[in-house]
């Protein structure tokens, strides 16, 4: 019920959402829409990346998956078995921003 709502209790709600915005405005395609058809650069890649993972997927990480050098499961390099699950996504995001139209197909 709205009405018995303390005017405090409101105000650390408007703040908590207020915080989530900005975190989420600033990810948010910080390094802005991938074009269809163009592969994007291993810079993009790692600014798409760090931007969609936030703080669950180390910088390390992000930028051995665009330069290639992880392979889950393989013995590239090694990370945290609790990262196995981002890792396997992050590569998959980047799969698919590399694919040609012709790919999507």
């Amino acid at each position: 019920d709205v009405q018995s709502t303390s005017p405090e209790l409101f105000d650390r709600y408007a703040d908590d959402v207020y915080g989530y915005l900005s975190i989420l405005e600033q990810r948010l395609f910080s390094s802005g829409l991938h074009t269809l058809g163009q592969k994007p650069t291993e810079g993009v890649l790692v600014s798409y990346l760090e931007a969609y993972f936030g703080d669950s997927l180390s910088t390390e990480a992000v930028a051995a998956v665009c330069a290639g050098k992880v392979e889950v499961g393989g013995e590239s390099l090694a990370f945290p078995a609790e990262d196995e699950a981002k890792l396997r996504e992050a590569i998959e995001i980047k799969q698919l921003l590399e694919c040609t139209p012709e790919e999507l197909d």
